[in-house]
């Protein structure tokens, strides 16, 4: 005997005047890119446990607690996280055959220095441990390299483009989709699946 069970399945309703109110704050009231920019921009790169993440970390609170939160904590990394790092100013440049300043960056928690230092550069092309055995008593004092220089192609078309006015509207003006219910918000009754546009 083969026994055979129905499943009603309950249609979700769809608050349809909520999720307007949720999109409209998110694309006309967004404060994303100012604290966005307040993080990259002003705070700067964040370094765990560097002055710039503590920096940004209080911001952040900050920001929270202005927004009516309450109890906002800083969490910490265990007990201790050991020590911070920060750059302050660095630049590198080749003196010879000619003098040409180089896009570069110190490696994170490279030790300090005081003062312009002049000696070779060497780039450390170290794939297994038997070509880290070719540098061997070779690096001391010497710049090191991790990264080869990377090939920069000529372009000769623009980075980006600028869409017409009227492109601009229809796409301000594009509604939301109307959602019949059901998981995905689409309607579970397939003969009435429909696709319709708020106005």
């Amino acid at each position: 005997m083969i026994a055979a069970q129905v499943f009603s399945q309950q249609i979700e309703a769809i608050d349809t005047a909520s999720i307007r109110k949720i999109k409209d704050e998110g694309l006309k009231h967004s404060k994303v890119m100012s604290i966005l920019s307040m993080l990259t921009d002003v705070c700067g790169p964040r370094l765990t446990n560097s002055p710039n993440h503590k920096k940004a970390a209080d911001y952040a609170k900050a920001t929270l607690e202005s927004y009516g939160l309450q109890n906002v904590q800083l969490d910490y990394w265990g007990e201790e996280f050991g020590r911070g790092w920060q750059l302050k100013k660095f630049s590198l440049q080749s003196t010879e055959p000619v003098s040409t300043p180089l896009i570069s960056y110190p490696k994170a928690w490279t030790p300090g220095i005081k003062g312009p230092i002049v000696t070779d550069a060497v780039y450390l092309d170290v794939q297994t441990e038997a070509d880290l055995a070719k540098f061997k008593g070779k690096l001391k004092d010497k710049i090191i390299l991790f990264s080869n220089t990377v090939p920069i192609k000529p372009g000769f078309v623009a980075d980006a483009t600028r869409l017409h006015d009227t492109t601009l509207l229809q796409m301000a003006n594009a509604g939301f989709p109307e959602t019949g219910g059901g998981r995905g918000g689409f309607n579970m009754n397939r003969d009435a699946q429909k696709i319709n546009f708020l106005k």
